[in-house]
Protein backbone atom coordinates (compact mmCIF):
# COMPACT_ATOMS: atom_id res chain seq x y z
CA UNK A 1 0.00 0.00 0.00
CA UNK A 2 1.14 3.38 -1.26
CA UNK A 3 -0.24 6.82 0.56
CA UNK A 4 -0.69 9.70 -2.37
CA UNK A 5 2.00 12.73 -0.74
CA UNK A 6 0.68 14.86 -3.61
CA UNK A 7 -2.95 14.74 -3.01
CA UNK A 8 -5.52 13.65 -5.36
CA UNK A 9 -5.36 16.38 -7.11
CA UNK A 10 -8.20 18.43 -6.41
CA UNK A 11 -10.43 15.09 -5.70
CA UNK A 12 -11.55 15.75 -2.68
CA UNK A 13 -11.83 19.69 -0.85
CA UNK A 14 -8.97 19.50 0.84
CA UNK A 15 -6.53 17.63 -1.31
CA UNK A 16 -4.34 19.96 -1.69
CA UNK A 17 -3.72 21.87 1.61
CA UNK A 18 -0.49 21.64 3.47
CA UNK A 19 -1.99 19.38 6.14
CA UNK A 20 -2.70 16.88 3.50
CA UNK A 21 0.94 17.10 2.41
CA UNK A 22 2.30 16.90 6.08
CA UNK A 23 0.12 13.97 6.89
CA UNK A 24 0.84 12.07 3.66
CA UNK A 25 4.44 12.66 4.26
CA UNK A 26 4.18 11.07 7.66
CA UNK A 27 2.02 8.05 6.80
CA UNK A 28 4.85 7.37 3.84
CA UNK A 29 7.88 7.59 6.62
CA UNK A 30 5.62 5.25 8.68
CA UNK A 31 5.72 2.72 6.02
CA UNK A 32 9.13 2.88 4.66
CA UNK A 33 10.64 3.38 8.04
CA UNK A 34 9.20 1.75 10.00
CA UNK A 35 6.96 -1.14 8.12
CA UNK A 36 3.67 0.26 9.35
CA UNK A 37 0.41 0.55 7.43
CA UNK A 38 -1.82 3.11 7.75
CA UNK A 39 -4.45 0.54 9.95
CA UNK A 40 -1.24 0.16 12.05
CA UNK A 41 -1.06 4.12 12.46
CA UNK A 42 -4.87 4.58 12.81
CA UNK A 43 -4.46 2.05 15.99
CA UNK A 44 -1.58 4.09 17.44
CA UNK A 45 -3.92 7.46 17.28
CA UNK A 46 -7.05 5.25 18.88
CA UNK A 47 -9.56 4.50 15.66
CA UNK A 48 -10.59 1.32 15.12
CA UNK A 49 -9.98 0.95 11.79
CA UNK A 50 -7.81 3.13 8.62
CA UNK A 51 -10.95 4.73 7.40
CA UNK A 52 -10.95 7.40 8.96
CA UNK A 53 -7.37 8.67 8.38
CA UNK A 54 -7.69 7.45 5.05
CA UNK A 55 -10.08 10.12 4.55
CA UNK A 56 -8.04 12.58 5.79
CA UNK A 57 -5.02 11.52 3.96
CA UNK A 58 -6.98 11.97 0.62
CA UNK A 59 -9.05 14.95 1.99
CA UNK A 60 -11.64 14.14 1.93
CA UNK A 61 -12.48 15.06 5.80
CA UNK A 62 -10.57 17.96 7.28
CA UNK A 63 -7.93 16.80 10.35
CA UNK A 64 -9.41 17.51 13.31
CA UNK A 65 -8.38 20.16 15.46
CA UNK A 66 -8.58 18.07 18.73
CA UNK A 67 -6.64 15.31 17.28
CA UNK A 68 -3.73 17.30 16.08
CA UNK A 69 -1.27 17.41 18.13
CA UNK A 70 -1.39 13.66 19.31
CA UNK A 71 -1.09 13.02 15.34
CA UNK A 72 1.85 15.10 14.93
CA UNK A 73 3.45 13.02 18.55
CA UNK A 74 2.97 9.36 16.82
CA UNK A 75 4.18 10.82 13.13
CA UNK A 76 6.89 12.26 14.19
CA UNK A 77 5.98 15.78 12.97
CA UNK A 78 6.41 19.32 13.89
CA UNK A 79 3.64 20.15 15.99
CA UNK A 80 3.44 23.73 15.70
CA UNK A 81 3.85 23.14 12.31
CA UNK A 82 1.14 20.71 11.90
CA UNK A 83 -1.15 22.52 13.96
CA UNK A 84 -0.71 25.62 12.06
CA UNK A 85 -1.06 23.85 8.67
CA UNK A 86 -4.68 22.12 10.20
CA UNK A 87 -5.88 25.35 11.43
CA UNK A 88 -5.55 26.43 7.96
CA UNK A 89 -6.93 23.92 6.20
CA UNK A 90 -9.98 24.26 8.57
CA UNK A 91 -10.55 27.62 8.73
CA UNK A 92 -8.68 29.08 4.95
CA UNK A 93 -10.02 32.28 5.44
CA UNK A 94 -8.42 33.12 8.82
CA UNK A 95 -4.82 34.24 8.26
CA UNK A 96 -3.68 32.74 11.87
CA UNK A 97 0.11 33.74 11.17
CA UNK A 98 -0.93 37.23 11.63
CA UNK A 99 -3.32 36.83 13.66
CA UNK A 100 -1.59 34.67 16.37
CA UNK A 101 1.68 36.18 15.75
CA UNK A 102 3.25 33.16 14.50
CA UNK A 103 6.48 32.72 12.92
CA UNK A 104 7.70 29.33 11.47
CA UNK A 105 10.46 29.94 9.79
CA UNK A 106 9.78 27.81 6.09
CA UNK A 107 12.46 28.02 3.47
CA UNK A 108 11.50 28.75 -0.06
CA UNK A 109 11.11 26.56 -3.00
CA UNK A 110 12.56 22.91 -2.78
CA UNK A 111 13.55 23.27 0.41
CA UNK A 112 10.58 24.26 1.45
CA UNK A 113 8.62 21.30 0.12
CA UNK A 114 11.29 18.55 1.59
CA UNK A 115 10.92 20.76 4.91
CA UNK A 116 7.47 20.25 4.56
CA UNK A 117 7.22 16.98 3.54
CA UNK A 118 10.37 15.99 6.64
CA UNK A 119 7.55 17.31 8.89
CA UNK A 120 10.35 19.69 10.47
CA UNK A 121 13.28 22.00 9.38
CA UNK A 122 16.37 20.42 7.51
CA UNK A 123 18.72 21.08 10.10
CA UNK A 124 17.07 18.47 12.33
CA UNK A 125 17.02 15.69 10.05
CA UNK A 126 19.28 12.69 10.93
CA UNK A 127 22.85 12.36 9.48
CA UNK A 128 21.80 9.76 7.82
CA UNK A 129 19.18 11.28 5.99
CA UNK A 130 21.03 14.57 5.56
CA UNK A 131 23.94 12.28 3.77
CA UNK A 132 21.52 10.78 1.82
CA UNK A 133 19.99 14.06 0.32
CA UNK A 134 23.86 15.71 0.03
CA UNK A 135 24.55 12.28 -1.89
CA UNK A 136 21.46 12.72 -4.23
CA UNK A 137 22.21 16.43 -4.76
CA UNK A 138 26.09 15.86 -5.95
CA UNK A 139 25.51 12.66 -8.00
CA UNK A 140 25.37 12.76 -11.97
CA UNK A 141 22.71 9.56 -12.25
CA UNK A 142 20.80 10.06 -8.87
CA UNK A 143 18.28 7.53 -10.66
CA UNK A 144 20.60 5.00 -10.81
CA UNK A 145 21.97 5.30 -7.22
CA UNK A 146 18.61 5.65 -5.73
CA UNK A 147 15.67 2.72 -6.11
CA UNK A 148 11.69 2.94 -6.19
CA UNK A 149 10.14 1.26 -3.52
CA UNK A 150 9.09 -1.50 -5.37
CA UNK A 151 12.51 -2.19 -6.21
CA UNK A 152 13.67 -1.87 -2.87
CA UNK A 153 11.48 -4.48 -1.90
CA UNK A 154 13.18 -6.81 -4.23
CA UNK A 155 16.65 -5.57 -3.20
CA UNK A 156 15.70 -6.22 0.25
CA UNK A 157 14.10 -10.24 -0.49
CA UNK A 158 17.99 -10.74 -2.01
CA UNK A 159 19.65 -9.25 0.41
CA UNK A 160 18.15 -11.18 3.25
CA UNK A 161 17.65 -14.43 1.21
CA UNK A 162 21.37 -13.92 0.09
CA UNK A 163 23.48 -12.13 2.28
CA UNK A 164 26.68 -13.45 0.99
CA UNK A 165 26.05 -10.75 -2.10
CA UNK A 166 26.68 -8.32 0.35
CA UNK A 167 30.23 -9.37 0.36
CA UNK A 168 30.82 -10.50 -3.39
CA UNK A 169 30.06 -8.75 -6.65
CA UNK A 170 28.15 -11.07 -8.74
CA UNK A 171 29.60 -11.73 -12.62
CA UNK A 172 28.43 -10.93 -15.87
CA UNK A 173 27.65 -14.61 -16.05
CA UNK A 174 25.67 -14.54 -12.54
CA UNK A 175 23.96 -11.40 -13.39
CA UNK A 176 22.63 -12.36 -16.47
CA UNK A 177 21.21 -15.98 -15.13
CA UNK A 178 19.70 -13.77 -12.53
CA UNK A 179 18.12 -11.52 -14.96
CA UNK A 180 17.18 -14.67 -16.71
CA UNK A 181 14.94 -16.16 -13.89
CA UNK A 182 13.27 -12.92 -12.66
CA UNK A 183 12.27 -13.00 -16.73
CA UNK A 184 10.75 -16.61 -15.95
CA UNK A 185 9.30 -15.88 -12.82
CA UNK A 186 7.92 -12.24 -14.19
CA UNK A 187 6.67 -12.98 -17.68
CA UNK A 188 8.83 -10.12 -18.60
Amino acid sequence: MTFNVSGIGGAYPLADTEAVAMLNAALERARVEKGLTQRDVAGQLGYKGSVVLSHMASGRVPIPLDRAMVMAEVLGLDPRAFLLAVLEQRFPEIGFKDLLGITIERSEGVSARLEMLAGKPLELLDRETLSVIEQAVTSNAPSRRWMTLNELAIVDAFRSRFPQLLQRQLNSDQIGRLCDCVQKVTGA
